[in-house]
């Protein structure tokens, strides 16, 4: 049981990294879609369902040609 406590720390800990290095990418650029769309997979990975869905819709709000957000967006209202 520690081990499984442990693993899910460290997933948590380089999601949230990950989700860091995203957020400083778009501060740069906000107009960045793939920014947002990772953001939104980041937040599903946590279980967080309308974070994610608010970063899905960033995600096509900036590039309304962005074929993979919408995917996203339509696999989280599932």
């Amino acid at each position: 049981k520690h081990d499984i406590q442990v693993m899910a720390l460290e997933h948590l800990k380089d999601l949230n990294k990950s989700a860091d290095a995203f957020n400083k990418a778009i501060s740069i650029s906000s107009n960045n879609s793939i920014g947002y769309y990772y953001l939104a997979i980041i937040e599903q990975q946590k279980g967080n369902l309308q974070a994610a869905v608010d970063q899905a819709v960033k995600s096509i709000e900036t590039n309304q040609m962005f074929a993979a957000g919408y995917q996203l967006l339509a696999s989280l209202y599932q």
